[in-house]
C-alpha cells in the first residue's frame, strides 16, 4: 500500500469515528505521541480525542509514514502557518492529488484532499474544523473562509 493510500484509509477511519473528536487548539500536540497501532486501539475502544485541524493533519501524516508537514520533526509543535511556510504552493484544485494539504485563509485552517476532481476542480476535503471530522467539497469549505485557498504539495514528505 502506498503512503497516500494509507493516508486515505486513516482519514476514512477517523471520519467513521467523527463523534470521538472534540476541537481544541493546544500545543504541544498530543495525537502525535501515539503510534498508529496505539491510537487505533484507543479509537476503536471508544476513546475521545481533543485536537485542532493542524494537529489532526500532522498526526495522520505521521501514522502514514510521511515526514512532518510542519518540518519540525514531529516535536509536538506546528500549525497551519508552518505548513504553509514549509510546503510548495500551487493554486489549481485540478492539480491536487490525494493527500495534498489545503490551506484556507481567514480564519487559517488546513484540510487534506480526500478525493480528486480533475474535471470540476472541486475535490473532497477531509477536515477537522469543529467537533467531529468531515469530508466536504472544496466549494463548501470555501464558504467559511475569505482569502486565498492554497494547495500544498506533499512530494518532499
Amino acid at each position: 500500500m502506498t503512503k497516500r493510500q494509507h493516508l486515505k484509509n486513516l482519514m476514512y477511519t477517523l471520519r467513521q469515528h467523527s463523534p470521538q473528536f472534540g476541537y481544541l487548539e493546544k500545543r504541544p500536540m498530543t495525537l502525535t505521541n501515539y503510534s498508529e497501532t496505539e491510537f487505533l486501539k484507543r479509537l476503536h475502544s471508544g476513546a475521545h480525542f481533543e485536537s485542532d485541524c493542524s494537529e489532526t493533519v500532522t498526526a495522520v501524516f505521521k501514522w502514514s509514514g510521511f515526514r512532518d508537514p510542519n518540518n519540525m520533526g514531529y516535536d509536538g509543535y506546528g500549525n497551519s502557518e508552518t505548513m504553509l511556510n514549509y510546503l510548495k504552493h500551487f493554486f489549481s484544485a485540478r492539480l491536487a492529488n490525494i493527500g495534498s494539504i489545503v490551506h484556507f485563509q481567514n480564519p487559517d485552517h488546513v484540510g487534506v484532499v480526500y478525493q480528486t476532481s480533475r474535471i470540476r476542480g472541486n475535490p473532497l476535503i477531509w477536515e477537522h474544523g469543529a467537533p467531529g471530522i468531515a469530508i466536504v467539497p472544496l466549494s463548501v469549505e470555501k464558504q467559511f473562509h475569505s482569502g486565498t485557498v492554497t494547495f500544498l504539495s506533499i512530494l518532499k514528505l
